[in-house]
């Protein structure tokens, strides 16, 4: 059980300043669909930019947003470890 390597895991296990892309989002369709009209959905490239105990801060684009961490225990990302 290496912590080294994680190919897919949540949102809130990510680290701060980690680049990743959203694997799945494992919700009801309309918190999918919610999160789709604020630019986040299958694909998204995102960057944690504060991972507390509460919220998570993430940046996606030129925007940044808050989001829940149980709702963020169901977002599923791929690490991107090139930052590019």
């Amino acid at each position: 059980m290496s912590a080294m390597h994680h190919p897919n895991q949540s949102l809130a296990q990510l680290k701060e300043s980690q680049f990743a892309h959203i694997q799945a989002i494992q919700t009801d369709s309309a918190t999918r669909v919610r999160l789709l009209g604020l630019g986040l959905g299958l694909g998204s490239r995102i960057e944690l930019l504060r991972n507390r105990q509460g919220d998570v801060v993430i940046g996606i684009g030129n925007n940044r947003m808050s989001l829940g961490r149980s709702l963020t225990q169901h977002i599923r990302v791929q690490v991107q470890h090139d930052h590019g």
